[in-house]
């Protein structure tokens, strides 16, 4: 007699379970504004195709001497949420979204597309697309390469010739599904050159400062690093200094009242493949001293840390205030980090 409240029990249960997998799958698959509401949607993360679909890509950059892109999950969202608009709202192949227009002639609403990694993702640069539909057959990897070799202008992105020829792309993401193959690259570099012009200097000097002092750039580094108590003077318009071990070297160039550059490089050895708090907290100390009102400078950071962990060869650029922001790995264990003035390209 006992069997019964059991069976029933049970059988409550494997429907509440069976209802509940359903509710979730539904979730998953973003529809209308959806796309660009929930933090996750079913395709967001990358398939083996879609890395494969990278690694053609990559093979293809190597073959002209340009270096890999690495793989962004980041930006694989983004280009996940572009097919679905693609599929579900704009319903045809473009590289439009259906709540940001693209017309290319029209610079107001060109930012909209280039910052969608921004607003989608945690992903802090600026991306650009290629989208790729197939004509009564499923997409994959070689077709959609294949159409974007033969296209100049997506060619061109891809291989980093013409409007692309100054961006060093540190990130990719990519996402297939019945017809459409979405490619997205990201970039922290300046903008382009044959679609921007320059703004120049408002005091037209020949050597542009970052307008700071010595003192300011190096303030509050004390509190994690040793210094020397007495700092050297600038010796042919160049100051260094380093800590007592070795470990952090700054090199600050200009003049003790308005510095034009400054560098500081890490010894800091990989713990668990990552960086250790240390470092960080010594990169944000310098980015707050250098550029105090750029608020993602800490998110910016942490991604490039971790893209040159992935590889080390690649050199991270931000732009930002008139400044450029350039992270690399001069050689094993080591991260550079330089701030100098930039004559900003304007967004087309």
């Amino acid at each position: 007699m006992k069997i019964k409240p059991l069976f029933y029990a049970v059988s409550a249960f494997l429907v509440l379970n069976w209802f509940c997998m359903l509710t979730i799958k539904a979730q998953n698959r973003c529809m209308e504004n959806q796309i660009f509401t929930e933090k996750t949607c079913k395709g967001d993360d990358g398939s083996n195709e879609e890395k494969q679909l990278l690694r053609l890509v990559n093979e293809y950059r190597s073959q002209i001497g340009l270096p890999p892109v690495p793989w962004s999950d980041a930006l694989s969202k983004v280009a996940n949420r572009h097919l679905m608009d693609l599929q579900n709202n704009v319903k045809g192949i473009s590289r439009s979204w259906s709540n940001c227009p693209y017309e290319i002639k029209d610079r107001t609403i060109l930012n909209c597309g280039i910052t969608s990694p921004q607003r989608l993702s945690s992903y802090t640069g600026r991306g650009y697309d290629n989208v790729y539909r197939s004509i009564n057959k499923k997409a994959t990897p070689i077709l959609a390469l294949n159409a974007w070799k033969t296209n100049p202008k997506q060619n061109a992105l891809i291989i980093n010739t013409t409007f692309f020829k100054s961006d060093v792309f540190d990130a990719c993401g990519i996402a297939i599904d019945g017809e459409y193959a979405v490619l997205w690259f990201g970039t922290h570099t300046g903008m382009h050159k044959n679609a921007a012009s320059t703004v120049a200097s408002k005091t037209n000097d020949k050597n542009p400062r970052l307008g700071l002092n010595l003192e300011n750039a190096i303030a509050n580094l004390h509190k994690i690093v040793v210094l020397p108590k007495i700092p050297s003077p600038f010796v042919n318009k160049k100051w260094t200094a380093s800590s007592l071990n070795k470990s952090i070297m700054l090199e600050i160039h200009g003049s003790e009242a308005n510095i034009s550059e400054a560098t500081i490089k890490i010894h800091t050895p990989l713990k668990k493949n990552r960086i250790s708090l240390e470092t960080q907290n010594v990169i944000s100390i310098f980015l707050n001293n250098l550029i105090p009102n750029w608020k993602q400078r800490n998110r910016w950071s942490e991604d490039s840390l971790q893209n040159l962990l992935k590889n080390p060869k690649t050199k991270q650029r931000f732009t930002v205030d008139n400044k450029l922001i350039e992270m690399s790995s001069p050689k094993i264990n080591f991260v550079s980090l330089t701030v100098k003035p930039y004559k900003r390209l304007l967004r087309f």
